[in-house]
């Protein structure tokens, strides 16, 4: 167990991380008093290593010092907590929806994501490029077919779904100068949503803040320097 600062929930969090955007986007759209803290020592440490020995982010410490890891588990808890505004659709068939955006997302999108973004620092000819694009389009696919046609992706409001989604798309488009005559965005209605969803102001919000990681961390990179 870990106690919390001040009988506060704390968020271990790096701003890059989709991951951790999901819940920063819920704690902002709930106006939840986080503590929000950088892994001490980095993801590897020992210290933080104690805390969460998968040595990723986010982990949310609740104010009794349990220990949750996992973004769609801190998600869905903090949603049963703090009902309000209500992230799960109440209907079942809905909820099975939402989730089954999150997890595609999760599982099958952002994997394809970091090989492409790992594999493509260093300049990749047209052929690798076009290889690692494959399956990124292929999972923005399924999930455009999972899509409501309204501004949000299940319902007429924000969900769990929007909040997984939203930080994903985020690197999706940043991934556009790579394949500049073959846009991944390019269903109309993945396209439609990414124009709407990112003007929710807590989506806006941290959008926002995961541009400015990329900033700073592009700049240690021209140093010659680690990135965070």
């Amino acid at each position: 167990m870990t106690a919390a600062a001040d009988g506060r929930l704390i968020l271990y969090d790096l701003d890059h991380s989709p991951f951790a955007a999901r819940v920063r986007i819920v704690a902002h759209v709930k106006r939840l008093p986080l503590s929000i803290v950088r892994p001490p020592g980095g993801v590897r440490s020992d210290a933080y290593l104690r805390i969460n020995p998968l040595g990723l982010v986010p982990t949310l410490v609740t104010e009794d010092g349990t220990v949750i890891p996992e973004s769609a588990v801190i998600v869905e808890y903090l949603d049963e907590r703090f009902p309000e505004p209500r992230l799960l659709p109440g209907d079942a068939g809905r909820r099975a929806r939402c989730r089954l955006i999150s997890r595609v997302g999760d599982l099958y999108l952002a994997p394809a994501l970091k090989e492409l973004f790992e594999r493509t620092k260093s300049p990749a000819d047209a052929t690798v490029v076009a290889t690692l694009m494959s399956p990124v389009r292929r999972h923005l696919a399924v999930i455009e077919g999972l899509l409501d046609d309204g501004p949000y992706a299940v319902g007429d409001s924000l969900t769990a779904a929007d909040c997984a989604l939203a930080p994903l798309l985020f690197f999706v488009e940043r991934c556009a100068p790579l394949a500049p005559d073959a846009p991944l965005l390019v269903g109309a209605r993945l396209g439609a949503y990414w124009d709407a969803v990112r003007r929710h102001p807590s989506v806006r919000h941290v959008l926002a803040e995961m541009d400015a990681s990329q900033v700073r961390r592009a700049a240690a990179r021209a140093r010659g320097e680690p990135e965070d």
